[in-house]
């Protein structure tokens, strides 16, 4: 299942879907894969070890965005008035 068909199919979202959420949560994991390749692609360098700090890069720019799609997606059914609603 796509994005889109995962958040549609939650019992609290009931098929509203937030697209910008939807379009968000697919950006990070296409960031996450293309950051991932881009570390690996610099371990097979000549040079490596002149590529540690960008590939120590390439590997927290992954995780970042990973991590950060992974609670988007959990994060799916809140609202912006629930979130920034005061304590009761």
């Amino acid at each position: 299942m796509q994005t889109q068909e995962m958040i549609g199919a939650h019992p609290d979202v009931r098929g509203s879907v937030n697209q910008a959420l939807v379009d968000a949560i697919d950006a990070l994991y296409s960031c996450a894969q293309a950051c991932t390749s881009c570390a690996d692609a610099c371990l097979a360098e000549q040079m490596v070890d002149r590529l540690r700090q960008c590939i120590r890069f390439n590997l927290d720019c992954a995780d970042v965005c990973a991590a950060t799609a992974t609670i988007a997606s959990r994060a799916m059914a809140l609202t912006t008035s629930s979130v920034c609603a005061p304590p009761r």
